[in-house]
């Protein structure tokens, strides 16, 4: 039987399992890097060139875990029932959609593999290899809109500095947070004390188990990116996880104010202070992006854009924003319980309000999040 596809067809089907496969490689040759060169246990207190190499390919780490969290979403939402729901989202929106339902299908996962005892590089490795294998046309995708959405010009034909300027100065922001958060050497004497040991017992036992930190199983079981983090690269991991999270978080706030009030410069001003809070606000006595918690609270920060997002086009985006709060609430309940008792509460709120003004959308939507929240 021929086949019915097109020149054009089969040359883009042909360019999308290039790219998938040269995605998987450079990942696969990443991590062999970590493993051969095994700088935290083997040059940790070197310097030069060494340190620059490896703080470099951490960087990119840290890139593709985004993108490998953002392209299992990205999976989810071309199933056709999500799909025809997201031609009105705009690239940073599909973005911080994709992420979040990838982030929570890789907790509850990694939870699962966790209690299996299932904790090996080989198989987290493979895992992720076979998503950037197929990845290839939505990283095409997404560069094409990108350089599309480049040349931001007004109607009278001049290049808009605003958005330049936006733009800029958050990707300043976020590169200062990498260093200064995500790359240099941190921890304070809470984390070594308990974290960090519950961490190391984690790669070494390959699961969950209760182990000799017996009761942090019951803080940090449901950190399984950290975890997925240590066995690909080494114990310096979990702050490049937390950063991700932190990126895409600072990401929806923008998103979303430019949604609201796009000529405004608070597009600007609030992702750049949630950013800035993180690098000035978070003392050695405060939080630290090597625990769960600034990751926990840049979840209830894209959780809360997904709400806002609903609330502004409750019938188009009802689908994907419930399947992405639905799964974020599941493992939201699995990395800490306070998370989803606050969503509880909060649905639980808004089901009444919906209630009283006999909102019945509103009514399904808040009634079946909040039952999940409970549930879980």
């Amino acid at each position: 039987m021929e086949s019915r596809l097109s020149p054009q067809k089969k040359l883009g089907n042909f360019s999308n399992i290039v790219i998938g496969a040269l995605l998987a490689f450079s990942f696969f040759i990443l991590i062999q890097f970590f493993n051969k060169t095994d700088v935290y246990h083997q040059h940790f207190f070197d310097h030069g060139k060494i340190w620059i190499a490896y703080n470099v390919c951490r960087s990119f780490f840290a890139l593709f875990i985004i993108w490998i969290l953002y392209a299992t979403g990205n999976v989810i939402l071309n199933i056709p029932h999500y799909r025809d729901s997201l031609s009105q989202f705009t690239l940073s929106e599909r973005i911080v959609l994709s992420f979040g339902i990838g982030a929570a299908i890789w907790h509850i996962g990694l939870f699962i593999l966790g209690e299996a005892n299932l904790y090996y590089q080989t198989i987290m490795l493979a895992i992720c290899l076979c998503i950037l294998a197929i990845s290839g046309s939505a990283l095409k995708q997404v560069i094409g809109e990108s350089i599309q959405n480049l040349p931001a010009r007004t109607q009278t034909g001049r290049i808009a500095i605003l958005p330049i300027i936006s733009g800029a100065a958050i990707f300043i922001a976020l590169a200062w947070l990498l260093v200064i958060r995500g790359l240099y050497v941190g921890g304070g004497g809470d984390y070594f004390t308990h974290y960090f040991y519950y961490y190391q017992n984690m790669v070494k036992n390959h699961g969950l188990a209760p182990n000799d930190v017996w009761y942090h199983y019951y803080y940090s079981k449901g950190a399984g990116l950290y975890f997925l983090g240590i066995l690909l690269t080494d114990p310096e991991a979990p702050q490049l996880i937390t950063f991700c999270f932190v990126a895409i978080a600072a990401l929806s706030l923008k998103a979303l104010i430019t949604r609201i009030n796009p000529r405004s410069i608070w597009p600007l001003v609030c992702p750049l202070l949630y950013i800035l809070y993180n690098l000035i606000g978070l003392s050695d006595n405060g939080g630290e992006f090597q625990k769960i918690h600034e990751e926990t609270t840049a979840l209830v920060v894209i959780c809360t854009w997904a709400i806002s997002m609903y609330n502004l086009n409750p019938t188009e985006w009802r689908k994907p924003i419930f399947l992405m709060l639905a799964t974020i609430m599941v493992a939201g309940a699995i990395l800490t319980q306070a998370f989803v008792v606050f969503f509880a509460f909060f649905f639980a709120a808004a089901l009444m309000i919906a209630l009283i003004k006999r909102n019945w959308l509103n009514v399904r939507f808040y009634f079946f999040l909040g039952l999940i929240s409970f549930i879980s």
